[in-house]
């Protein structure tokens, strides 16, 4: 930090609370451009808040896991905050809780279990080890303060695949709807 008479001056605590403070202005100004109501305009807020704390996460990262691991919780964020949000937690045909090992479905955008896949045939499907899942639906609860209890035991391998399951199910959502 450089020193002026003899008092020092945090630089980048100030830019970084002008940048947040620009990005949550912005939202609000666009928020305000069109008619939502008071939930939608919170959602917003909150995901002007993310998009910075995930910034700011990344920037402050020491590690590609660390990187890795705000993507990840933001892509979920993300997709949550636009209607597309993954149910790591229960079988979409079923709906019983998931405890082992699932499939993903691209076609159907969502999880299944064993039993459901079995019992009907669907296309484009991946197997999604249980801990996997887990890993994602603790990534979806967390805020980017908070320490998972999967932090410091992932690795990038893991990291990687997900951020690849996460890019497809992306990707397939934005072919879809584009």
């Amino acid at each position: 930090n450089p020193h002026f008479g003899g008092s020092s001056y945090n630089w980048s605590a100030d830019i970084t609370a002008k940048a947040h403070n620009n990005i949550r202005l912005k939202f609000f100004q666009n928020l305000l451009d069109t008619e939502r109501t008071e939930k939608q305009i919170n959602n917003s807020l909150d995901i002007s808040d993310d998009i910075f704390n995930a910034y700011q996460k990344i920037t402050n990262s020491n590690t590609k896991n660390e990187i890795m691991l705000t993507v990840l919780k933001f892509q979920i964020k993300l997709m949550n905050f636009l209607g597309w949000g993954l149910d790591f937690n229960y079988c979409s045909i079923c709906q019983k809780e998931i405890e082992v090992d699932s499939y993903f479905s691209y076609s159907e955008n969502s999880f299944l279990c064993p039993e459901c896949v079995d019992n009907a045939s669907f296309s484009n499907c991946v197997k999604i080890n249980y801990k996997i899942g887990s890993f994602l639906l603790e990534l979806s609860k967390s805020e980017f303060s908070e320490k998972t209890k999967y932090d410091d035991l992932v690795n990038f391998v893991v990291l990687e695949k997900c951020f690849l399951f996460m890019k497809k199910y992306i990707d397939n959502i934005m072919q879809f709807e584009i």
